[in-house]
């Protein structure tokens, strides 16, 4: 059996792997933070994405961050740092799609919100596609040891130059 990981879990043994000097930002804590103060579900991404930039720009004063997130949105790319490397971590698609249909049973989706969630995984995995990123790794094709060697190894790319 493939066992394959998610971005979470790479974030977590990344920064496991790089020390006290750097932090986690993670997109989906923001997330929940703003959705328990009850904001409109229909402004919520903007609000998590500002919020995020903020949060990074602060943590960047004393910290390096490694940033955890599902949405791509240009105002990433206004976080105040000198050094950035995007990296688009993944999963195929037919294992995206059965990770959905799981969703789908485990919350009891009638056809119609079943139908929705396929499409706006499809969506959201053709625009991802679309991003230039620094590095791309594929969860399913890498161990999570393998992919936090690849990702140190860009990092330290930058600082030989």
């Amino acid at each position: 059996m493939l066992h394959v990981s998610g971005k979470s879990t790479l974030s977590n043994l990344l920064l496991q792997y790089l020390g006290k000097r750097w932090k986690l930002i993670e997109f989906d804590v923001i997330e929940e933070n703003i959705k328990l103060k009850k904001v409109d579900n229909d402004r919520c991404d903007d609000k998590v994405i500002n919020e995020l930039v903020n949060e990074s720009n602060n943590a960047l004063k004393t910290n390096n961050i490694i940033i955890d997130t599902n949405v791509y949105d240009e105002k990433l790319t206004s976080v105040k740092c000198d050094f950035k490397k995007f990296i688009f971590v993944y999963y195929p698609l037919n294992i995206l799609y059965q990770r959905n249909q799981k969703r789908d049973n485990d919350l009891k989706r009638d056809a119609q919100k079943a139908e929705g969630a396929r499409n706006y995984v499809e969506e959201t995995f053709n625009n991802f596609q679309q991003i230039p990123y620094d590095m791309s790794i594929d969860s399913s094709k890498m161990t999570l040891e393998d992919s936090c060697v690849q990702i140190i190894n860009i990092l330290n790319e930058n600082k030989k130059s």
